[in-house]
């Protein structure tokens, strides 16, 4: 693998980076405004005496509340997605997460020649 195509997709994984911040940001934007509303909608304005528009206040919040839980389940899959495809492009097998058992992972850390990293504090 050439340096060339390394940094190409260091920038793909940066301009991905980038993008899934923008809609990261926009998303929490939206979710909070949807509880804004949904409390303005259940509570402030009740006790202004604007029943009429708290109904209709509050109706409108629930959606927005929902596109920002459905944009935290499904913006960081996208992500890991988006960073795998970049890794593909440039000649890189995506590893999937591994889960390892305590045994299995004691007797790695214990093998000779294991390298520890930096000590905890």
């Amino acid at each position: 693998m050439a340096l060339a195509d390394l940094q190409a997709m260091d920038e793909r994984i940066a301009r991905s980076m980038a993008a899934f911040g923008r809609l990261t940001m926009a998303t929490l934007v939206v979710g909070v405004l949807g509880i804004a509303g949904m409390l303005a909608g259940w509570i402030v304005l009740p006790l202004l005496g604007a029943d009429d528009a708290a109904g209709t206040v509050f109706f409108v919040s629930v959606p927005l509340l929902a596109v920002g839980v459905l944009a935290l389940v499904i913006v960081p899959g996208a992500m890991r997605g988006s960073a795998n495809r970049a890794g593909a492009a440039a000649g890189l097998a995506p590893s999937p997460a591994q889960v390892v058992k305590e045994p299995e992972a004691r007797a790695l850390i214990e093998a000779p020649g294991t390298v520890s990293g930096p000590a905890a504090l």
